[in-house]
């Protein structure tokens, strides 16, 4: 309820008192319209509001995006303000972000998605979205996630929503059909594509998975009012968040959607 202040009472003039005008205010001018900003700098502006949502998640920090300047062949890339769209991909752990350790164990490894991302050439086609990568820490395999992990994507996916074109979450296979199915309800309103992917092989095999999950996860984050919804792109397919069941703990096509084809 909106209320009105109490005016203060009016005190009456004597009428001894002259009244003085003073001289009159010249007409103040209207200021001039700003120019129309060009691509470039509404590309700049879009970054700069979307930066300003993740310094107060705890922990996450961006370590590269496809403006890079450590991207491989750096003269070659397509500037972002030329690119069909804008991606923000949330990594949180799993395969896809782990390399070997000195005993020859996976574990997840800061940065390391980064790297392999910067030496993608497919990544830095005209076709493919501009994208800027946002890493958790600490990254979490994800059978250690817990429903307040869920809700922390939630939050930054809604903070980020009308920045970004489209997203994708990267995370470990075993719980990742269970958050897509808890973002899909989570998530009221959605209006862009919310895409988890991750991979059964690191990048650090000669042969992986990690490679095409990622790509396609990028495109079909772009595909805007097509794919309005959570959904998970892993082995060739694309499948409804909460209908998708993890089938199979070693094949590379290991989630299916068996109740609703």
């Amino acid at each position: 309820l909106v209320r009105v202040a109490d005016r203060p009472p009016r005190r009456e003039r004597s009428s001894s008192t002259p009244v003085r005008l003073g001289p009159t205010a010249p007409r103040a001018r209207a200021p001039p319209r700003p120019p129309a900003p060009t691509p470039k700098l509404r590309a700049t502006m879009r970054r700069r509001q979307a930066s300003e949502h993740f310094p107060a998640i705890g922990g996450a920090r961006k370590v590269t995006s496809s403006e890079s300047q450590s991207n491989l062949a750096n003269a070659d890339k397509v500037r972002d303000d030329r690119r069909d769209g804008r991606v923000l991909v949330l990594l949180t752990g799993g395969t896809m972000a782990m390399k070997p350790n000195a005993r020859g164990s996976l574990e997840p490894r800061k940065g390391y998605l980064a790297e392999q991302m910067r030496l993608m050439p497919e990544l830095r086609e005209r076709r493919m979205p501009a994208y800027e990568v946002v890493e958790y820490t600490p990254l979490l395999d994800s059978a250690d996630m817990v429903p307040a992990d869920w809700c922390r994507m939630a939050t930054d996916i809604a903070a980020a929503h009308e920045h970004y074109d489209g997203f994708v979450i990267i995370m470990g296979t075993d719980t990742m059909a269970y958050v897509a199915s808890a973002l899909s309800f989570m998530l009221e309103g959605l209006r862009k594509p919310v895409v988890l992917t991750g991979s059964m092989v690191p990048f650090a095999e000669s042969y992986s998975d990690a490679r095409r999950n990622l790509v396609m996860a990028l495109i079909f984050a772009n595909a805007g009012g097509r794919v309005p919804e959570v959904v998970i792109f892993f082995g060739d397919r694309l499948l409804r968040g909460n209908r998708t069941t993890k089938m199979d703990a070693l094949a590379l096509g290991a989630y299916d959607s068996p109740n609703f084809p």
